[in-house]
């Protein structure tokens, strides 16, 4: 085995590793938020978790980019829906983590706002869908499944 193989063969596996961050880190943060408009003390754990859950979204979608470039092309069209919905779900997380760090510099609080709430709540959902997409492509597909000799 080559330097490239093991590379690649090790971007495979990471993949699931990675998502394991946002999809843990994220919904946190988002539960948080929304509890710390009753106990304020909370947002900065939030904060917290929504910086460590974007840059996991960030790093796994990037990995699952890499991995699917190596896809045939009708496994790559098989994929394309959960790469549209991951690039979605990691660009609105983004921009929460960028609006909320613009605020912070400005002495603002998005929290609690209903424009900052909505978004929050719309990026959980795009969590979910992808999640459960990406789950189907392995466990319903055989995606990345090798089978046993």
């Amino acid at each position: 085995m080559n330097l490239f193989d093991v590379i690649a063969n090790t971007i495979n596996h990471i993949h699931p590793l990675l998502t394991d961050f946002p999809a843990a880190l994220l919904p946190v943060s988002v539960g948080l938020s929304l509890a710390s408009q009753r106990w304020p003390n909370l947002r900065q754990s939030a904060w917290i978790t929504l910086i460590l859950g974007t840059a996991g979204a960030i790093l796994a979608f990037v990995s699952g980019d890499a991995t699917a470039e190596a896809l045939s092309a009708p496994l790559q069209a098989l994929v394309q829906p959960h790469q549209i919905l991951a690039i979605l779900t990691t660009l609105t997380f983004l921009g929460l983590t960028i609006w909320r760090w613009q605020a912070q510099r400005k002495g603002k609080e998005v929290i609690g706002t209903l424009p900052y709430t909505v978004l929050s709540v719309v990026g959980l959902g795009l969590l979910i869908v992808t999640g459960m997409y990406g789950g189907s492509l392995v466990f319903e597909q055989g995606l990345g499944v090798s089978v046993l000799p």
